[in-house]
């Protein structure tokens, strides 16, 4: 695997080097200190992974990296530094198609850098699965809410309860996903693959920008019509039935399947607490968390849906899902919203 970095930072720059060269079957090419500089590479020895570093991208390039995902169809990781700007803009970057990202030491590279490392690792295996010309690419920063036509039958809402299960390749997906629903929708819950602090940074944004009230789970939430809990990262979320109101149980716990929030944590406990009221969904995923609680909540009596692979970056969840005979239905992207509307009504 042939990589480029970009990054501006002498001390970061000169670490990952190393790193990287301990790496069996990756090639450094070389590195760049902007995006500007990198199309000598593109003709001589393609990189098969750009590594960005996002205090090295100003907004004046932002235009030519989406140009440049969607045209010479490369992975792109991005390094993001723990800041609240740094949370905002690794949002932006996956809006413009960068395939995933790493979080940055606070301070000192050498602390903190083994987990920044095994990350990193883990993204760049990624790139192996990823289908990067299914990767969507849009402006995070619009403040447009999409009208939908379709309407749900508010008398049908109350209880009623949607569980999305998501990881690697997702996020893009989900924003459109939300900034389409209509007012009235039944309560939902997400699970998304975003560390700590990033979950709530991609809450916030989203709650600007739908016609729903959308927010980071806290411990003891109401799921209820209109409202889309985000799980926070690094911690289950999990639901709870108390008399005719069911609420969310975030806690910390082992990882389950590798995982932490765990998708199958969740839709465990709706097939345990509510299962006659759920619809689960799985969404792009590149691993099989979640598959069993999927399966356990159609057992129950859910109504389970998957997002069609082919159109999914990583698609690994799905198919799994698929070979347990775990959904009803299996659709595209832009019927998700008119799917669950047709099955409330």
């Amino acid at each position: 695997m042939k990589i480029i970095f970009v990054i501006d930072n002498h001390e970061l720059k000169e670490f990952l080097s190393e790193k990287i060269s301990e790496i069996p079957n990756l090639e450094l090419l070389g590195a760049v200190p902007n995006l500007f500089s990198i199309k000598q590479f593109l003709f001589d020895n393609k990189p098969d992974v750009i590594i960005l570093d996002i205090d090295d991208v100003g907004i004046d390039s932002y235009d030519y990296l989406r140009k440049l995902i969607q045209s010479e169809k490369l992975a792109v990781i991005a390094i993001a530094p723990q800041t609240q700007k740094g949370k905002f803009l690794a949002l932006q970057m996956m809006e413009l198609g960068v395939l995933d990202f790493v979080v940055k030491p606070p301070t000192d590279l050498q602390k903190g850098t083994e987990q920044m490392l095994n990350e990193l690792k883990e993204k760049l295996n990624l790139v192996n699965i990823a289908k990067i010309e299914n990767i969507l690419v849009d402006d995070f920063f619009s403040h447009q809410i999409e009208k939908t036509s379709d309407k749900i039958d508010s008398n049908k809402l109350r209880n009623k309860i949607v569980a999305i299960g998501s990881s690697s390749g997702s996020i893009p997906l989900i924003k459109k996903f939300l900034t389409r629903l209509p007012k009235e929708s039944p309560g939902m819950i997400i699970i998304t693959s975003l560390p700590s602090g990033f979950s709530k940074t991609f809450a916030d944004k989203m709650n600007e920008i739908s016609n729903v009230k959308i927010s980071e789970a806290v411990n003891k939430d109401l799921i209820e019509p209109g409202k889309v809990l985000i799980a926070p990262g690094d911690l289950h979320t999990k639901v709870l039935k108390q008399g005719n109101k069911f609420s969310v149980v975030v806690e910390n716990g082992e990882k389950i399947n590798g995982q932490r929030p765990s998708i199958d944590v969740l839709m465990h406990s709706l097939a345990e607490q509510c299962p006659q009221n759920t619809i689960g969904i799985l969404l792009s995923g590149d691993t099989e968390d979640g598959i069993h609680g999927f399966l356990e909540m159609k057992r129950a009596g859910s109504k389970n849906i998957l997002v069609d692979e082919k159109y999914l970056v990583f698609s690994t969840i799905v198919e799994a899902a698929k070979e347990l005979r775990a959904a009803d239905q299996i659709v595209k992207p832009d019927k998700l919203i008119k799917t669950i509307i047709d099955l409330i009504n």
